[in-house]
């Protein structure tokens, strides 16, 4: 139950993540819902980093952790694993086993399975509808156009100040998630690249697997 949990908490973390990789086409128009997704992938994109606290909820369960990203680059803390990011390289720590794996993801392996998958194009991933307000914030629903994705549909939740406070997930297996973001707050510079990659020392007599 906890594996499926960060794993949704994964597919939360690539709306996120991939909105940062959004791209206007000069020849075609956004729709409203799009235009205020891409708002939102503008205010992450223009930030030199970010750190918020997230809570997971599915199937009666929840974890919390807390998030630091930078461009295609995070950090993911929870009580059950850690992984890092950097852009090429992932590691993930599950502290029950004691393990480190090491890969270095494609872009269809980072949608299948890995924590915060970098969707290259929400404009060709999804299609978005904008939904009712909710306590001034705006919602848009994404609706995924391959049956292939582990995500079938997103509600976005988006407040004022352009960040996603919410994501309502409906997955590929019929398991339905939210997560809730809070204290999102904006770096006034980039962290070190050494913040997104692991060392030895942050998990003491863990084995390490190469699998790249």
């Amino acid at each position: 139950m906890r594996q499926g949990i960060i794993r949704s908490i994964s597919a939360a973390a690539a709306i996120l993540i991939g909105s940062c990789s959004v791209q206007v086409s000069a020849q075609a128009k956004p729709s409203q819902a799009m235009e205020t997704v891409e708002g939102a992938a503008t205010k992450l994109k223009s930030a030199k980093g970010l750190t918020a606290d997230f809570t997971m909820s599915s199937q009666g369960s929840s974890v919390k952790g807390t998030l630091t990203m930078s461009g295609d680059k995070f950090v993911l803390s929870s009580p059950d694993m850690k992984i890092w990011y950097d852009g090429t390289t992932q590691w993930s720590y599950v502290p029950s086993r004691k393990e480190v794996d090491i890969t270095e993801p494609t872009a269809e392996e980072l949608s299948q399975v890995n924590p915060y998958i970098i969707i290259g194009s929400l404009r060709s991933a999804f299609t978005a509808r904008q939904l009712a307000p909710s306590g001034g914030n705006k919602r848009v629903e994404l609706k995924s156009k391959t049956s292939r994705s582990d995500i079938k549909t997103a509600v976005l939740t988006i407040d004022a100040k352009r960040y996603p406070v919410k994501i309502e997930l409906e997955l590929a297996n019929g398991k339905k998630a939210e997560i809730s973001i809070t204290n999102v707050k904006e770096m006034q510079k980039a962290p070190a690249m050494s913040v997104f990659r692991f060392n030895k020392n942050q998990a003491p007599g863990a084995e390490i697997v190469d699998l790249r």
